[in-house]
């Protein structure tokens, strides 16, 4: 397949030539590229905002007006809540792994005389504890909710008082004790009426099994093998894939799981969508490469699919043209840049990502290039996310967005604003060794309470007892050139947490750093 080049782009032919040697050549030293020349036109790439991956999210649910009723006779807020966490490997597949962990009602049965409903109901109010309140997660290819006890279990481990540890990081927080509690409780008898009645789950093997049924009914090994597979690869990727990587993602999970409790009983707030440190940009590399993979699969498809029917013909000779179709890619990549529909399948496009360069003027082809894209659609009437946001300062530009039904959900870049590359996070996690971080393997439960998490790119590799210290230092190797200056780090105080970045598709913008009264950086370079 042939896929376009940027204009002014490393590998364009126009790239990093004497002004006077692009003069010969007819072009304009004053134009920055960035765009691409499809069948005659230029088409610039909207860049497109995602909300972060490998970032826990707790949002509020969506009830009708009878389940909110019932609501404020079991909770003090009068709402249910539900963790969600996008999950993708820093080198593996593009596609996220989602993981939702919801805290659910129950319902009771209708009051009547018949006496198997009264015998339902007497069996369901022993069943929930906490109030008709449990937990159930959503793993990916599972289309039934798992209790979360067993997810535990089948990472291995044994007791109860071991899974409350990891949810559970304050002894002296008793409401959230209780509730977990009562959670963990209702996980067993959950077990006795859904999986076995004679067996509930007690060990590694039997918890694979129980998960495994939901989406297998071979024998107990196929299920086993089924679950243990999926908890491998596809339950929190970014946390590690393969073996040896149980522990840390049973930490994970518990705090996910701690998060959503918090933000249930009233200690935190929910996240807010609109927050512009948890969005990412989908620049013109990256979604050239979502577009190159999804084309890529259904070459394969096509390929497989020829290679079926010529084996069933039995013709033993024929040649590679006849089941290849080798312009299959760079029709497709033409036809996303010159529609602006993005996507191998025209019927789950995107719209509007490429579209025609303006050339008005000089500045609106400059406004063109660095212009954002909210998802969502125009139709969309929730003002919240058109309206402007305190953490666009310095990020995106207040006053220049279209009038009408895309107002606000267009924006454009700052003029100091860039968006990141990424680098790889392996510097980093070095030099928090260096910096005495104890790693998830060899810490006691109960200093977590007291030491503050670390996070690289949404994945929790420790706790350190001198958070202040640590991000100074993190800063002066940043600012000396020891780390990329594009890592991101922000300490916050209130979930005791210090949160690394290297990822791509972050904005940032440069700083001017004041020490003793004088400026650190050359006035000629400002």
């Amino acid at each position: 397949g042939r896929i376009p080049i940027m204009i002014k782009s490393r590998f364009c032919v126009l790239d990093k030539l004497l002004p006077s040697t692009l003069e010969k050549l007819g072009e304009c030293n004053a134009d920055f590229g960035g765009y691409f020349i499809i069948n005659g036109s230029e088409k610039v790439i909207v860049a497109q905002e995602q909300l972060a991956w490998n970032h826990v999210y707790i949002f509020k649910k969506n009830e009708n007006s009878k389940a909110s009723e019932k609501l404020y006779f079991y909770s003090d807020i009068g709402a249910l809540f539900f963790a969600e966490c996008r999950s993708v490997a820093e080198f593996g597949k593009w596609s996220p792994s989602l993981l939702t962990v919801k805290i659910c009602l129950t319902s009771f049965p209708k009051r009547g005389k018949n006496k198997v409903n009264d015998k339902l109901k007497t069996e369901i109010s022993s069943l929930h504890f906490s109030g008709g309140l449990y937990i159930r997660a959503i793993l990916p290819y599972f289309k039934n909710d798992i209790p979360v006890t067993w997810i535990f279990k089948a990472l291995g481990f044994e007791t109860e008082n071991e899974i409350l540890s990891h949810i559970c990081y304050d002894d002296r927080d008793e409401r959230l004790i209780e509730i977990t509690r009562y959670s963990l409780e209702d996980d067993k008898h959950a077990t006795a009426n859904s999986f076995s009645k004679s067996c509930p789950i007690l060990d590694q093997e039997t918890a694979l099994a129980a998960i495994g049924q939901h989406v297998s009914k071979g024998t107990q090994g196929i299920r086993v093998r089924y679950a243990y597979e999926i908890l491998q690869k596809e339950f929190l990727p970014h946390v590690g894939i393969g073996q040896g990587f149980e522990l840390r993602k049973g930490f994970f999970f518990g705090y996910v799981i701690n998060k959503l409790l918090s933000a249930q009983i009233g200690k935190r707030k929910t996240d807010d969508r609109d927050h512009y440190g948890r969005k990412r940009l989908d620049t013109a590399g990256p979604l050239l490469g979502i577009l190159f993979r999804q084309l890529l699969a259904k070459v394969m498809k096509d390929l497989r699919l020829s290679l079926q029917k010529k084996c069933n013909l039995e013709k033993n000779i024929f040649q590679i043209s006849d089941i290849f179709k080798s312009n299959l890619i760079t029709t497709g990549m033409l036809y996303a840049l010159a529609t602006g529909n993005w996507g191998a399948d025209k019927q789950a496009s995107r719209t509007g990502v490429s579209q025609v360069l303006n050339r008005l003027s000089y500045i609106s082809t400059l406004s063109h290039l660095r212009r954002l894209n909210s998802p969502g659609g125009s139709d969309n009437k929730l003002t919240k996310p058109r309206q402007l946001h305190n953490t666009h300062w310095g990020l995106v530009c207040p006053a220049e967005t279209p009038e009408g039904h895309s107002c606000g959900l267009v924006k454009n870049l700052a003029v100091s604003a860039f968006v990141t590359i990424g680098t790889p996070s392996m510097p980093v996690l070095e030099f928090l060794e260096e910096l005495n971080t104890q790693n998830l393997t060899e810490i006691r439960l109960e200093d977590i309470n007291s030491c503050y998490k670390i996070f690289v790119n949404g994945c929790w590799v420790g706790i350190h007892k001198e958070p202040i210290l640590l991000t100074k230092k993190l800063r002066q190797s940043r600012r000396s050139g020891d780390l990329h200056n594009e890592i991101s780090i922000t300490l916050e105080h209130k979930d005791k947490e210090v949160r690394i970045f290297t990822d791509s598709g972050r904005i940032t913008r440069p700083l001017i750093v004041i020490g003793s009264n004088h400026l650190n950086e050359n006035k000629n370079n400002i």
